[in-house]
């Protein structure tokens, strides 16, 4: 009885041991895990565009030194053009190291109004147009007579159109993280400029008769007019 008790206590206490075992453990089982971070921040854009100062002034210095009247050829009460003056448009200001890359598209709206006279004197036959202007996009010049794109400009519209596609055809591409204020770019910006010389051999059919009717016309309240708007766009690539 003693040995049967003994036995019975020994199984329960195995029992009890191989319980406790499943109940503190897991079944054996394949086990694979893994886990990711990341960081990021918005791309540095950074870029600035400055318009440079006007094309057109109310007062023009003197060339010919042998004037000494004063300094000045043209003093009007507002901006205006005339024979043996000129002006420019100096390079836009780009500055940044934008971390993207981008387009600098430039842009110009040129509109030539009443550049119009009347070559024979008769009011019965219409006036033709007359613009003396020499217009300059970096080293490209633009005037009545001038070939652009292997086209020659007759007209004022022809004029105008080839002005603004000049203009256009300076927009550039950059890749991400250029210096657009380096000295290696300047070579890429716009410049303009105009020029209404007293006579030349460039545009051939110019002038006294012509300037003055011109400069009459003006007196008359019927004045010929310039205006020019140009913008400079700086936008990443998509």
């Amino acid at each position: 009885m003693k040995n049967r008790t003994l036995r019975i206590s020994l199984i329960l206490a195995i029992l009890t041991l191989v319980t406790s075992c499943f109940m503190g453990s897991t079944f054996a089982k394949y086990v694979t895990n893994d886990s990711g971070s990341d960081h990021a921040r918005v791309a540095k854009f950074g870029v600035t565009v400055e318009a440079p100062g006007t094309m057109f002034t109310s007062l023009y210095a003197k060339d010919d030194a042998g004037f000494i009247a004063g300094d000045n050829t043209v003093v009007a009460g507002e901006k205006v053009v005339a024979p043996g003056t000129k002006g420019s448009l100096a390079a836009f200001s780009i500055t940044g190291s934008p971390e993207v890359a981008v387009i600098v598209n430039y842009a110009a709206d040129i509109e030539l109004e009443k550049w119009l006279i009347d070559s024979d004197n008769d009011p019965a036959t219409p006036e033709v147009e007359y613009c003396p202007i020499i217009f300059k996009v970096n080293d490209t010049e633009l005037f009545i007579g001038a070939t652009f794109n292997s086209a020659v400009i007759y007209t004022v519209a022809e004029l105008e159109a080839a002005i603004e596609e000049a203009v256009k055809s300076y927009s550039k591409q950059y890749v991400a993280n250029t210096d657009l204020g380096a000295a290696a770019q300047v070579a890429d910006y716009l410049t303009m400029s105009w020029e209404w010389k007293f006579e030349n051999g460039i545009v051939g059919y110019q002038n006294d008769v012509a300037d003055t009717y011109l400069g009459d016309a003006a007196e008359a309240g019927n004045a010929a007019t310039i205006d020019i708007t140009v913008s400079c766009t700086v936008t990443q690539v998509d």
